[in-house]
């Protein structure tokens, strides 16, 4: 299962491993989620088993976290990312991102 949904306390976690595709990512997440009027007070993203971030261009990395602006509000605002070194070789912290409203 390349990812995996769980929930500690108020957080969602989802856990990014192997080769998955952006619509993985949203299904299991939205199916996690449940109702649309589901929120939680945090969102954790583990890419430490990911092996699809190290391939994916820039442009749909970008537009992953158009995708997750526009949910914040579902997890309060409140995103992490855990990554090991060379997971994200293409600086994903130096990519412009929209601001949350």
């Amino acid at each position: 299962m390349p990812v995996v949904v769980e929930f500690t306390e108020a957080v969602i976690t989802l856990r990014l491993i192997g080769e998955y595709s952006h619509d993985d990512m949203r299904d299991a997440f939205l199916t996690g989620m449940g109702s649309p009027a589901t929120t939680v007070g945090g969102l954790l993203i583990d890419v430490r088993q990911s092996l699809s971030l190290r391939n994916r261009p820039a442009a749909e990395v970008r537009s992953m976290s158009r995708w997750w602006t526009l949910r914040a509000q579902r997890f309060a605002r409140r995103m992490a990312l855990v990554a090991d070194p060379g997971t994200l070789e293409h600086g994903m912290a130096r990519l412009s991102y929209p601001e949350i409203p």
